[in-house]
């Protein structure tokens, strides 16, 4: 008898309760989802996952005439890092798609830190998933990382799941026991964790399931695998990094979604300004601190523009403005500088070292923003987002929205519009320090 499919799956990012009295009764505890309940195959003979130490499986199962691990957790806890019984810390960074995991020995298990039951789990995971023969990566074991961690934070009772994981490091440590402050030898897994777009970021029970049953054959388990671990056992782990999680690559805007449609309304407003500016195009920046204005003062922010930069010595500054976070009544720390460059552009993107120059003149606490009535490539938002700068990022298709908001706004031409914002904020040149912004 194979094991019923029932849809059930463990989501990244999620919290799920982990109660040991309340196995598979109900789908939540306390509105938190039950995670006996998510791991239950629905068939008696195969339980509900544990995970009750640091590096768990189920018992072995045997496939294609051999004994294999059907799955493996590993549970980090953040709550307890740097205490007596833990005195190390695990690293997981689901955005870059990585963690640092320490193996299961301390003192008084081992003086052989492979030789211990988790960390001999771990290990031969390790070795079948690099190995060089299909049929053995078909035997590997997938890694569920999950932490003992809340809605609200980190604490006992709970398994948020970090992410499906593949090995690509182990090495041996040496640690420090707190107590005792003896040392003793240890390992030090390196997780890749694999992105599960094509399975809209969850983990199939029905293949963690289908891999528990004696009765089916790992080939046909595979098909409910997700496409990284499937491409992880067909093609080998050399290709793993193209299927590294990164959560960045989904916050990207690709440039189908930059562009402004020939011949539309955005299309024919964003032509007319770069052909007006035809020759001037350092008029653009009066134009840029009005369209960062109007944005900012449309998410509700206590934004203000302060003064733009003379054309001459503008240091690689166009504008400069101020935004104040807690303004009734607010400390003076509440408020931040910003500042900005606009460019227009005909180019097909703008380049990299325009916005890395930007970047480059932030001082602490400053924040920028990037005006161009072109495009962002996925390589200059890949780097701004990889870099964590405090940057933001205004394309053509959005300078083309908002001025068209502010002419319906003010029932005047696109022309007059463009002279009257230019001649506004020339009037508000001054090449003093960004800084006493904060005092205007």
């Amino acid at each position: 008898m194979t094991a019923r499919k029932l849809g059930r799956a463990l989501v990244i990012e999620t919290s799920y309760r982990y109660a040991m009295d309340q196995r598979s009764k109900s789908n939540s505890l306390d509105s938190v989802p039950n995670w006996y309940y998510f791991t239950d195959s629905g068939d008696d003979r195969i339980n509900s996952l544990k995970g009750d130490r640091g590096i768990w499986s189920p018992k072995p199962v045997r496939k294609n005439g051999v004994d294999i691990t059907p799955v493996i957790i590993c549970t980090t806890s953040p709550h307890r890092s740097g205490s007596f019984d833990v005195p190390w810390s695990d690293i997981v960074e689901r955005a870059e798609g990585y963690a640092i995991y320490y193996g299961d020995n301390k003192i008084g298990k081992s003086s052989h830190a492979e030789s211990v039951v988790g960390n001999r789990l771990a290990m031969n995971a390790w070795q079948l998933q690099n190995s060089h023969e299909r049929q053995e990566r078909l035997q590997a074991s997938p890694i569920i990382l999950v932490s003992s961690h809340g809605t609200s934070g980190p604490g006992k009772g709970f398994r948020r799941v970090e992410g499906l994981c593949a090995i690509t490091r182990a090495d041996f440590v040496l640690q420090r026991d707190t107590l005792s402050q003896r040392s003793f030898r240890n390992i030090r897994f390196e997780f890749i964790l694999l992105d599960l777009k094509d399975t809209n970021d969850s983990i199939s029970m029905d293949w963690i399931n289908s891999r528990r049953d004696p009765n089916t054959t790992l080939e046909s388990d595979l098909q409910y695998a997700p496409d990284a671990w499937r491409q992880l056992v067909n093609h080998g782990a050399s290709n793993l990094e193209r299927y590294r999680r990164r959560v960045f690559q989904r916050l990207i805007v690709p440039d189908s979604k930059q562009k402004l449609e020939q011949g539309s309304e955005l299309a024919s407003i964003r032509d007319a300004t770069i052909s007006f500016l035809d020759g001037r195009k350092y008029d653009f920046e009066p134009i840029g601190a009005r369209i960062t204005e109007r944005l900012m003062q449309s998410q509700g922010f206590h934004y203000k523009t302060a003064w733009i930069t003379p054309r001459s010595s503008d240091g690689g500054l166009d504008f400069v403005g101020s935004v104040d976070l807690n303004p009734l009544p607010g400390f003076q720390s509440s408020k931040h500088v910003i500042v900005g460059q606009a460019k227009c552009e005909r180019a097909t993107s703008t380049g990299g070292n325009a916005v890395a120059r930007l970047v480059s003149r932030l001082r602490r606490g400053w924040h920028g923003v990037y005006v161009t009535t072109s495009r962002f490539s996925s390589q200059v938002q890949r780097e701004v987002i990889a870099d964590k700068s405090p940057i933001i990022l205004i394309n053509g298709l959005q300078v083309a929205s908002i001025i068209r908001d502010e002419l319906n706004d003010s029932g005047i031409p696109l022309l007059d519009y463009l002279n009257t914002t230019i001649s506004d904020f020339r009037n508000m040149e001054r090449n003093i320090d960004p800084n006493l912004a904060l005092l205007i």
